[in-house]
């Protein structure tokens, strides 16, 4: 995709981007150009640097430059060729000296009947349906409408447009400086006037549907409310910055559904803007609006409207937003330092605060603090309490209405269980239900969907899988979702490790390792490069095995137990394979202990799989069978096909040579 973006600064370029700078038109580039805008290929020196002085080489300003003289008459048309009719050594009136006052002179050049229709249309937008902009005027006026708009379209100021589908006629400002110029000849009770008018005829046309034009009718308010404070003029009352802020804050939710998170802090900021101080809503917004910042890696700003958000809940003695403002602190700071003291703190604030906000009523709060509590137990590596919490934040959201924060709950379910202790096939039926409950919203059932196809394979169904996330991970791609797109390219890859298909899952995690450096998510950064690093043994690629295992320890939370078992047990091989016997097997040996801290039965498996491999590395084939086979059975049991089968074919290797030691 090639974007191409315009501006008067001198942005530094992003990654991948280019900065063109678009210089003044040369001399003879300026003469060629007036040559073909007057038709006149034998233009007078004087005027012609007339021209260029004004002008400065910018194309747009020499354009309007001329036709402001043709305006005014001082450019005549003779001979099929326009001709300067006034002293170019010593013009009067003087040229304008800026491309904007040259614009603004123009649109006051205008007959009074047209100026008032391009000064309504200025407030109405860039583009304005004809039938909005007939509405606004007096019935007297509209007749001649048609004629005002050809007008100004003959002239350049206006383009109009029709629709194929519904066949309504549209217009738009060929160049915002026009509309600029229009805007600035309004009055601002005029301007004020025209956005009520505006929003009460959008509401009206809403139907049964108010909030599909919400943003559309909140901005409109919000103009109305700022052109009076410009005037001077009082608010008739609060109502009008008070529909304004609920209009926007209504638009801020639904585009927060939709992802578009910094859509819904522009938003959210508008509406709290224009709330006072006492409004009860205001506290809330103002924290709904630092999480979101938080997520998009905003700190300092979230931290400064989080504060500001506990400030103003206390002044409106408003206890569960209180509630909700700390549990959003102490996540912060576990993110921050996810140590154990840290982790602890959460869990005691994320008690303390389901005992406050149940008899406070709270649910949203409550979503809040069982989503906290997710974190802690998935932490602790107890995933059926973590997966139990995820169905308890999912409910308390959606008594409260909450669908982004039902969904993110939903999404810690599956993840939960795909890894849990519960066995395949019942794991696979609970993730039935949740994809039912996030089926038709975007990216949550894509990601479900490729944390089921991890169960189909694990179970033994690696095709079926291997179609199923490949859907997934173009639809996601489509979205242009880095964190989301990471997860769905890993979990394809684990697919492909069940398949056998070690190139494939090499290539997949590394894609997903790719997006998700992208992102500011240090965990997900470490479980990539820890599934990363087993891959790379299999397809004999030690020193990147190593690599990945030092990125998973950098990045890996020390809680995390998951990310702390699968390097290690990754390192450990790696060790084994290098000649380094001792090490590997105190480093499998820990991965053992530490994963048997959970309740991750695959985790536990794979770590003794892992030993028992490091065994057989190290010539101890009678030492890693008891391990190999425990593992078999605790794979057995949940039902887990794809991995139970490496188990039973490293079985079949090293028990043999156990049996020849043991003779």
């Amino acid at each position: 995709m090639l974007l191409i973006c315009t501006g008067r600064s001198e942005p530094v370029p992003g990654d991948g981007a280019t900065l063109i700078r678009v210089e003044p038109l040369p001399d003879a580039e300026l003469s060629s150009l007036v040559a073909q805008l007057t038709a006149n290929p034998e233009t007078d020196p004087a005027f012609m640097d007339a021209i260029a002085r004004t002008a400065g080489g910018n194309p747009f300003a020499t354009e309007q430059l001329l036709a402001l003289l043709a305006d005014q008459g001082r450019l005549r048309f003779e001979h099929r060729a326009w001709v300067p009719d006034f002293d170019p050594f010593a013009p009067d009136p003087p040229l304008p000296p800026s491309t904007q006052e040259i614009v603004e002179e123009r649109v006051r050049g205008l007959d009074p009947d047209q100026r008032r229709a391009i000064g309504l249309a200025s407030v109405l937008g860039e583009a304005f349906p004809w039938a909005l902009l007939a509405a606004l005027m007096a019935e007297e006026e509209r007749a001649d409408l048609q004629g005002h708009l050809a007008a100004l379209t003959s002239k350049r100021f206006l383009r109009s447009e029709t629709s194929a589908a519904t066949g309504e006629e549209t217009y738009s400002f060929t160049h915002s400086q026009f509309r600029s110029a229009a805007l600035a000849e309004v009055d601002e009770e005029v301007r004020a006037g025209i956005h009520e008018r505006c929003a009460e005829r959008l509401h009206d046309a809403s139907g049964e549907r108010p909030d599909r034009h919400a943003e559309l009718i909140g901005s409109h308010l919000e103009s109305a409310c700022r052109a009076r404070r410009n005037a001077g003029s009082p608010e008739p009352n609060d109502e009008l910055p008070r529909r304004a802020a609920g209009l926007l804050a209504s638009a801020g939710a639904a585009a927060a559904t939709l992802g578009d998170l910094h859509g819904a802090v522009q938003l959210w900021l508008r509406a709290s803007s224009l709330m006072s101080s006492d409004d009860p809503v205001q506290p809330q917004l103002l924290l709904e609006t630092a999480v979101l910042l938080a997520e998009l890696g905003e700190r300092s700003t979230a931290e400064g409207l989080l504060s500001q958000a506990s400030r103003a809940a206390r002044y409106a003695d408003d206890r569960a937003v209180e509630w909700r403002a700390r549990l959003v602190r102490t996540r912060l700071a576990f993110a921050d330092m996810p140590d154990q003291e840290s982790l602890e703190t959460l869990r005691e604030t994320a008690d303390s605060a389901v005992s406050a906000l149940r008899e406070l009523g709270d649910d949203v709060g409550l979503a809040w603090a069982w989503s906290a509590r997710v974190v802690v137990r998935r932490h602790r590596g107890h995933f059926a309490a973590a997966a139990n919490a995820a169905e308890r934040a999912a409910e308390h959201a959606r008594r409260a209405g909450r669908d982004r924060d039902e969904v993110a709950a939903l999404r810690d379910v599956a993840r939960a269980i795909v890894d849990g202790p519960t066995p395949v096939r019942d794991a696979m039926g609970r993730c039935d239900g949740v994809l039912s409950a996030v089926r038709g919203r975007r990216p949550a059932e894509q990601e479900v969907a490729t944390t089921r196809a991890v169960l189909m394979a694990r179970g033994g169904a690696v095709d079926e899988a291997r179609t199923v996330a490949a859907s997934s991970v173009e639809e996601v791609e489509d979205l242009g979702l880095e964190r989301e797109l990471a997860m769905c390219l890993l979990r394809s890859g684990q697919i492909e490790v069940y398949g056998q298909e070690l190139r494939t899952a090499e290539r997949l995690m590394r894609q997903a390792l790719e997006h998700a450096e992208r992102v500011a998510e240090p965990g997900l950064h470490a479980e990539i490069a820890a599934s990363l690093a087993h891959v790379a043994i299999e397809v004999r690629d030690l020193q990147g095995a190593l690599e990945f295992t030092e990125m998973a320890d950098q990045d890996g939370a020390p809680g995390d137990l998951w990310t702390q078992v699968r390097w290690r047990s990754a390192r450990a091989k790696v060790l084994a394979k290098e000649g380094r016997p001792d090490e590997a097997k105190a480093l499998a040996r820990q991965a053992v202990q530490l994963a048997d801290q959970t309740d991750l039965i695959d985790l536990r498996a794979s770590a003794l799989l892992d030993l028992a491999e490091v065994l057989r590395l190290t010539e101890r084939p009678n030492e890693a069978v008891p391990f190999a086979r425990r593992a078999l059975r605790t794979l057995e049991r949940k039902g887990a096909e794809a991995p139970a089968a490496r188990a039973r074919a490293l079985l079949e290797e090293i028990e043999p040579r156990s049996a020849e030691r043991a003779g």
